[in-house]
């Protein structure tokens, strides 16, 4: 018998049974009547390639829109990047048009399109994915392109960090980054750069890990270097050559987010925004903030935020390499098995209260029916 696929019935952000969708889905709390679908978001119930259903808008930034998406083909859910770059295009009956056809402004958004698709298809492709966003898909359709993506269930790290009191210990942080850390060194040898590395980028799911997702952002090296036209920046975790256009793009930026990121998750605050930094000590000392980090890998994380790229580490695997022998080893080696062991018995202890505590119960009935009879 065929199973028939009822759009109406399902939530359009978890993309899970709701009979009535215009109620509290039970699953994720989305709330459609709440839901507003903005001019340039493409409707809900839209199908891309004849198979992905979209749902409701995840997130958007100055290059793209994310969607909840359902694969009808492969029944699952996903997540839908959509390039659409603010300022540049617009929406008109479902398509993407230019708001300028000049020449340059043509080249420039075919470019972005070539290199949207190439960057998909090279981190498809990498062997090491445990700290990046898994890519099943990509295509183009509506005269632009999509990636689609695994669905990272859980909260970005910035929450994260909130829920559990603003900050972490720098053994956590380590055993957190250090995945993310080296998936970025195999896609910095295939001439990626992220450039916008920071706690709202960063997933932390459900099975305790933590992910790096959005390549809306990324550049390739073989650039050299950036135009004026979309320039990108996020103060605290933005080095200051990416404040300005002709800089030149390599893997020494997502170093300079990546310790600020560290830099974060230990101190609480993100650390002082690089144009307003007078020099590289203009910095609050992590260890200062109650940080419990040696003055070792202190050192390590202000040479990985130095002002002038040429004083900073200039590839991820020398910081990474950095972070390990001012003590970080130990803590990847040892603590991070132990914590995930420790995770593994709590749930077996959880579960056995569980059985007891339905033991007991299922006694008392027993005895309660006997005395009844």
């Amino acid at each position: 018998m065929e199973i028939i696929f009822d759009p109406n019935r399902i939530c359009p952000k978890c993309m899970l049974e709701n009979e009535n969708r215009n109620e509290v889905c039970p699953h994720c709390g989305f709330y459609l009547p709440d839901y507003t679908e903005q001019r340039h978001y493409l409707p809900m119930e839209t199908i891309l390639k004849g198979r992905y259903l979209l749902g409701s808008v995840l997130g958007e930034g100055g290059f793209g829109i994310t969607y909840s998406a359902y694969d009808l083909q492969n029944e699952r859910r996903v997540a839908i990047k959509e390039l659409f770059i603010a300022g540049v295009v617009s929406r008109q009956g479902g398509r993407t048009v230019l708001m300028d056809t000049g020449k340059e402004i043509r080249r420039y958004y075919q470019e972005c399109r070539n290199k949207f698709l190439q960057e998909a298809k090279v981190l498809q492709m990498l062997q090491d994915k445990r700290g990046v966003v898994t890519i099943y898909d990509f295509f183009q359709e509506n005269d632009t392109a999509y990636i689609v993506m695994e669905y990272l269930d859980g909260i970005d790290l910035k929450l994260f960090l909130k829920q559990n009191g603003g900050r972490i210990s720098y053994q956590s942080t380590c055993r957190f980054l250090w995945p993310i850390m080296k998936s970025l060194m195999e896609i910095h040898r295939n001439g990626i750069i992220h450039r916008d590395i920071s706690p709202d980028n960063i997933r932390y799911l459900s099975n305790k890990q933590m992910k790096l997702m959005d390549f809306g952002s990324a550049k390739f090296i073989e650039a050299e270097r950036t135009e004026s036209i979309a320039i990108l920046f996020k103060p605290g975790y933005t080095p200051p050559e990416q404040y300005t256009s002709g800089y030149m793009i390599g893997p020494w930026m997502d170093v300079y987010a990546m310790a600020a990121t560290i830099y974060r998750c230990i101190t609480g605050k993100p650390p002082k925004i690089s144009i307003e930094r007078k020099d590289d000590s203009d910095l609050e000392s992590p260890r200062s903030l109650g940080a419990d980090i040696s003055p070792q890998a202190e050192a390590v994380l202000y040479k990985g935020m130095a002002l002038n790229p040429e004083n900073r580490y200039l590839d991820m695997r020398s910081f990474y390499e950095a972070l390990k022998n001012a003590g970080a080893e130990e803590v990847w080696e040892t603590d991070h098995g132990q914590a995930a062991e420790g995770w593994e018995i709590k749930r077996k202890k959880s579960f056995s209260w569980v059985y007891a505590v339905a033991a007991v119960e299922l006694l008392l009935i027993i005895i309660v029916v006997f005395w009844l009879r």
